[in-house]
């Protein structure tokens, strides 16, 4: 009987969090020492001298390998220890950029589909299937701690996976090397470009938080623009599914508010940026507030993550309205109403919000508070 390859640990299932049982892994034990890199190498400056190149390839290609070896403790070594040789500290430029440039190179090859023999049998194709399910995912977890241009075909693969724990992780790298600005502002751009395509087709709330996070976190002028055409795009998605958390899109709306308030601070008042995030919010306060007045019966849960939303429009409807009109009148506050569920008084004053906005000095229009 032919061979499989084994599988990969069922830890990586526990850490993406969106499977159920699968088979059993077959443990594979590897005979090979693990290789060293050694302090001179990970300290040496440009240009990374040939031995050092050889290094670094003979240690990702071991350990790129154990993450699909079918052995636990293995895989989970192998995550450690390529976090924690990928960690800038203690180590030269040059290095990092060798050793992330050397390992992305491997994990593009590593998730490439797999040929299956076709004399295989179904048991054969089903673990093959599953074993090429696990090692993505713990590629994706190994790219949460990359940096460079090459993270682009790696994430184009994950962004793009017909599986969610792998879009999903996929998603958290690059939600996490945007925080971290890991990217120069030329390396952004493909990225931008493949983060705005995932989030059209997007569907599962976690990654959805974690690929706006991303948006949010980018650093290229393009990126804020980005970001409000996706949020404003998906206003019709919540509009069409009235049980859509708006977890993602209030999270990315927050840390926007908070980046925008800062801006200011710093800079002084833009009247068009506080204008065009203040429609976008206002979009989802409104539509909110309509679900919210129709007869559908929701869950508690849903009906607080509908709250949240609209609450946080009121907060972005007055702080727009102190600094792009200061002293004039804004319309009562809705905390109380909130509360006590009183939608109707939340629309009139969602309404109160719609006049103020198309009028002078905001004159934003009307087509541009509308959420259909």
């Amino acid at each position: 009987m032919r061979r499989l390859r084994p599988l990969v640990g069922a830890m990586a299932i526990t850490a993406a969090g969106f499977f159920g049982s699968l088979p059993t892994p077959t443990l594979a034990q590897s005979d090979q020492p693990a290789p060293r890199i050694i302090q001179s190498i990970q300290t040496a400056d440009a240009p990374m001298p040939a031995d050092g190149l050889q290094a670094i390839n003979a240690f990702n290609d071991y350990w790129v390998m154990q993450l699909a070896s079918g052995d636990e403790a293995q895989i989970a070594k192998a995550r450690k220890e390529l976090k924690q040789i990928v960690s800038p500290s203690g180590s030269s430029k040059e290095f990092v950029k060798q050793f992330n440039h050397n390992l992305l190179a491997k994990l593009a090859q590593v998730i490439q589909k797999p040929n299956i023999p076709s004399d295989s049998s179904a048991d054969e194709k089903a673990q093959i299937e599953n074993n090429f399910l696990l090692t993505r995912i713990n590629a994706m977890i190994v790219l949460v701690n990359t940096e460079g241009a090459g993270i682009e075909p790696v994430l184009a693969i994950g962004l793009n996976d017909e599986n969610p724990g792998v879009r999903y992780w996929a998603s958290k790298a690059v939600s996490k090397i945007a925080q971290y600005k890991r990217l120069t502002k030329e390396e952004q751009a493909p990225v931008l470009k493949l983060l705005e395509q995932a989030l059209g087709r997007e569907t599962q709330s976690a990654a959805l938080t974690e690929q706006l996070a991303a948006l949010s976190n980018m650093n290229v002028g393009t990126a804020r623009g980005i970001l409000l055409n996706v949020l404003t795009a998906r206003v019709g998605v919540h509009a069409k599914d009235i049980y859509a958390s708006y977890s993602p899109e209030q999270k990315a709306l927050q840390e926007m508010f908070t980046k925008l308030i800062a801006d200011i601070a710093r800079n002084g008042i833009d009247s068009d940026q506080i204008k065009s995030f203040t429609s976008v919010a206002f979009r989802y306060m409104t539509l909110a507030t309509d679900q919210l007045l129709t007869d559908t019966a929701f869950t508690n849960e849903t009906i607080a993550d509908k709250r949240t939303i609209i609450r946080l429009g009121d907060r972005i409807m007055r702080f727009a309205h102190e600094n792009i009109d200061p002293g004039a009148r804004s319309p009562e506050k809705i905390d109380n109403a909130l509360s006590l569920g009183d939608w109707a008084f939340i629309k009139t004053k969602v309404n109160d919000w719609n006049k103020i906005l198309t009028k002078s000095p905001f004159n934003i229009p009307e087509d541009e508070l509308q959420t259909k």
